[in-house]
Formats: structure tokens, C-alpha cells, sequence
């Protein structure tokens, strides 16, 4: 009866870490509209990371329950704040912020350490960058934690180019968003990154899982060989065996080891859980009867740990391979664009980079030069091959008050035209917009 107790209670325990009620960094805001956290000081901060709003009256509540000479004074450097917190009393810290951003709350000594992120509003569509996504579970997962955030009104995530597209509505602020990413178990930042600079990472992460994989494959070779009792294949010592595995756990299997307890830490389980505790468990174990041998024989599982680890990066070398195909045909595209325009400002040519150009602004187009932007035709005439958009390789003939597209290629004569799509908003950049999407 008891082992059955025990294990209905191990399950329960389970199902609470990971589905329970989880406690919420925003704080409570009272009558007098003042956001109000209660912060425990005891060992480090709880909580430690506070999402407040900009120009709202923010009150912190420090509740000090140890005598630790490090933690008797904290500081908020960016408002000019220092406090003394007497021991098992509470004290009262108020500010008011002003500008979005991320200020840091500590002690004297710096060993306690808080953020405060004062959220910037993000009404609309945001972008996000997610990492650590490897599966569809994990889209859905994402996806989930996003619509659950209060203003979001849908939210698509996309594995292929590890970005999430938010509808976020009034009260919906970029933080909050990043918050429930990371809840979920992943990292997440504001899309920056350029497709270039997205197509370096990769090809850097790409290197580095190859580099992983083949040292991983030639430490673990051996021991599996050794270990599988093949005739006229000596065993290898115990020892042996650990200093082969040891680097493939430790270092080419850390990655999974990291991003486990990122997930856990937000309560949260994924395949890098399920790999953490399985190799880490046959290695744990294994080390274990090393150790009580003292360099006899043992029953040992680390052929099956570094197999895991090995079998788990070959896979991750397809994944990274075919992720580095799926941006070739974006590639392609992006590689019609223009990279600069000939723009009339103040009665002078200039040639401007592609992302200085507005709408409304009268650019110059000369005989052989691809259309930076989309626009309408103001004055003068040409063909422009629009094969790019069409498949027609004919030249389609343009006047005044004709549309031109970016990307197209200019043929024969000299035009200007007015500015009207810039930006993301070019039926080329929709192109690649629907591409993405289609490889989610």
C-alpha cells in the first residue's frame, strides 16, 4: 500500500510543478492607481524580475527576513535610490518611471540582484525572435503561452524562421510577451536581427553542432563497440569509459543540459527535459559504480548515455542543414531588391540607402537599374521587365500614373516616380513575408 501512496503522491507532486498555479511578476495596483510589489529578502530577491508601466507611481515593499550584512541595504542606481532595510521589518521604496527600458535593483554588495522592466506598449503586430524551438510541440507550446497574455488577440509562430508573429492589442506590452515565451520554456527577444544577420547565427550554430557531432561520434564509437559484447572485441576498463564519455555529456551534450533547466525553471517540460534526465541518469549512475569499483569492473550504461547524446546531434545537423535550405529561396529574393535609390530632396540628386526612402519621396530611375521601391510614375516613360513578379519575360511599358514595383528591372528610358510602398510595405517584401510563412 505504501509504494502505491508514494507514487500517486510523486505523480501529484509532478503534475503540480509543471501545471500548477504559477505566481505572476506583475504586481497588484491599488485604488490610488500606484503598481505595488511585495519582494521577500531572504537569500536573493523573490521576485526578482517586476514588470511595471511607464509614468504610473511604482511601490516596492522590501521584506527583510535575514540579518546577512549583503543584503541591508538595496540600491536602484537609474532613480537615484538608496534604502536601508532594517532586518525582519519592512520597508517601503517609491518611484515613478518614465522611459521604457530594463534598470537593475541590488544590495550594497551585489550579490542580490533584481530587474525592473518598464514595458513599452505594443499595440499592432509584433515581432518576436524565439530560440530553442525544435518540434511542432514546441511551436504549439509557444503559440499557447502567447494567446494566453490578456490584449493578445492571436499569435502565429513560425519554426523555420524561429520568429512569432503577435497580434497584440491595447495593454499588451512587449515584456509581457518575452514573459510568457520564456514561461513556456523558450527565449525570446524583439525582432532585430536582420535576414542577413540571421543567416550568420545559423551558419555559426550550423558549425557548432557539426564540430559537436563528429567529436561526439568518434568518443562514443568505442565505447559502444566495446560495450556490446562482440566476439573477439575486448572490453574496455571502466575508467576508460567514463574519460571517452565525460566530454560528450559534459560538453558536446551541454546544450540540452542548459536548456533543460531554463525550462524547469519556468516549470515548463520538453524534449531537452526528457534527454537531461535520460543521459543524465545512465551517466549519474554510471559514475556512481565507477566510483565504488575503485577501478574494477562495474555494470555501467555509458555507451547508452554518449549513444543518446551522438544519435540526438546527427539530428540536429539535418535540422540545421535543411533550416540553412529553406532561407535559400528568401535569399534568392532578397537578392532582387536595390540597394540604394536616387532620390530628389531639396532640389538635389542624392543616392540614399534603400532604408532612408519614405513615402512621398521622387526617385530617379536610369536606364538598367533595378526600382528600389514600389511608386507610381510622375513623369517620363520606360520598359521594365516584371518578370520577377509575372513570369513575363516581355517588357511591359510604362507612362504616367502607371505603378512600378520594387525589384523590377528597368529597361530602356529614364522615369520618376513618386514613393508609395517602402519598406515592408512592398509587394516584393509581401513575397517574402508569404515564403516565411509557407516554411512555418
Amino acid at each position: 500500500m505504501l509504494p502505491i501512496v508514494a507514487g500517486l503522491a510523486i505523480v501529484a507532486l509532478i503534475y503540480w510543478f509543471f501545471f500548477g498555479p504559477r505566481r505572476e511578476e506583475a504586481g497588484q495596483v491599488t485604488p490610488e492607481g500606484v503598481q505595488e510589489f511585495t519582494i521577500t529578502v531572504s537569500g536573493a530577491y523573490s521576485p526578482s524580475r517586476l514588470v511595471v508601466e511607464p509614468g504610473r507611481p511604482v511601490r516596492l515593499i522590501f521584506d527583510r527576513q535575514e540579518t546577512e550584512s549583503c543584503s541591508d541595504q538595496v540600491l536602484i542606481p537609474e532613480y537615484g535610490i538608496a534604502r536601508d532595510l532594517p532586518p525582519f521589518k519592512q520597508t517601503v521604496v517609491e518611484f515613478t518611471p518614465a522611459e521604457p527600458g530594463d534598470f537593475v535593483f541590488a544590495c550594497s554588495m551585489g550579490m542580490y540582484r533584481g530587474t525592473i522592466l518598464v514595458a513599452r506598449e505594443a499595440t499592432g503586430k509584433v515581432d518576436l525572435d524565439i530560440k530553442g524551438m525544435t518540434c511542432a510541440a514546441c511551436v504549439s507550446r509557444v503559440e499557447k503561452g502567447l494567446r494566453r497574455v490578456p490584449g493578445v488577440m492571436g499569435a502565429s509562430v513560425n519554426l523555420a524562421t524561429e520568429t512569432a508573429q503577435v497580434a497584440a492589442g491595447a495593454g499588451v506590452t512587449v515584456e509581457k510577451l518575452v514573459g510568457a515565451v520564456e514561461r513556456s520554456g523558450y527565449a525570446a527577444s524583439p525582432k532585430r536581427a536582420t535576414s542577413a544577420e540571421r543567416d550568420v547565427e545559423r551558419a555559426r550554430e550550423a558549425r557548432l553542432v557539426g564540430a559537436k557531432f563528429w567529436v561526439a561520434l568518434a568518443l562514443t564509437l568505442p565505447v559502444l563497440a566495446t560495450s556490446m559484447h562482440i566476439p573477439g572485441v575486448p572490453t574496455m576498463p571502466t575508467w576508460l569509459q567514463l574519460a571517452l564519455t565525460a566530454p560528450v555529456i559534459l560538453w558536446a551534450g551541454r546544450h540540452f543540459f542548459v536548456q533543460a533547466a531554463k525550462a524547469l525553471r519556468y516549470r515548463a517540460a520538453d524534449m531537452n527535459v526528457l534527454i537531461a534526465i535520460g543521459t543524465g541518469s545512465a551517466f549519474g549512475y554510471s559514475l556512481w559504480r565507477t566510483i565504488l569499483a575503485k577501478g574494477g569492473h562495474a555494470e555501467v550504461y555509458y555507451e547508452v548515455a554518449a549513444a543518446i547524446i551522438t544519435l540526438i546531434l546527427l539530428g540536429r545537423c539535418l535540422e540545421a542543414t535543411a533550416k540553412g535550405k529553406t532561407g535559400d529561396a528568401i535569399r534568392k529574393l532578397l537578392e532582387l531588391e536595390a540597394k540604394s535609390a536616387r532620390v530628389i530632396r531639396n532640389g538635389e540628386e542624392l543616392v540614399l540607402p534603400l532604408g532612408d526612402v519614405v513615402k512621398g519621396d521622387i526617385v530617379i530611375v536610369k536606364p538598367g537599374e533595378k526600382i528600389a521601391v514600389d511608386g507610381v510614375i510622375s513623369e517620363g516613360s520606360s520598359s521594365i521587365d516584371e518578370s520577377m513578379l509575372t513570369g513575363e519575360s516581355i517588357p511591359v511599358d510604362k507612362v504616367p500614373g502607371h505603378q512600378v514595383y520594387a525589384g523590377t528591372l528597368n529597361q530602356q528610358g529614364s522615369f520618376r516616380f513618386e514613393a508609395t510602398g517602402v519598406g515592408q510595405e512592398t509587394a516584393l517584401a509581401r513575397i517574402v513575408q508569404m515564403v516565411q510563412q509557407a516554411q512555418g
